[in-house]
């Protein structure tokens, strides 16, 4: 997994590098820890995709039902996330 965030806000994500290093945090909790300015990184209208490392190994595209995002302390933010499969 890993998360592209599209800091130029050009509607493309071809020019930005990779955010690699998610923690499974328990569940379907993932945590990235090395994002470029902390939870500001993605803050300011920024668009941000999560995309898989491993085509073979992981089942996309998936449909998604719901999508949250919150920010937490210490320049994190918590990603939430529901499937219809």
């Amino acid at each position: 997994m890993v998360l592209l965030i599209n800091k130029k806000n050009n509607n493309t994500f071809a020019d930005e590098a990779a955010i690699t290093g998610a923690t499974n945090l328990g569940v379907v909790i993932y945590q990235f820890s090395t994002i470029p300015c902390g939870a500001a990184g993605i803050r300011n209208n920024r668009r941000f995709t999560i995309e898989t490392s491993n085509s073979s190994n992981t089942p996309l595209p998936i449909t998604l039902v719901v999508f949250d995002v919150a920010v937490k302390e210490h320049n994190t933010v918590e990603l939430t996330w529901q499937t219809s499969s």
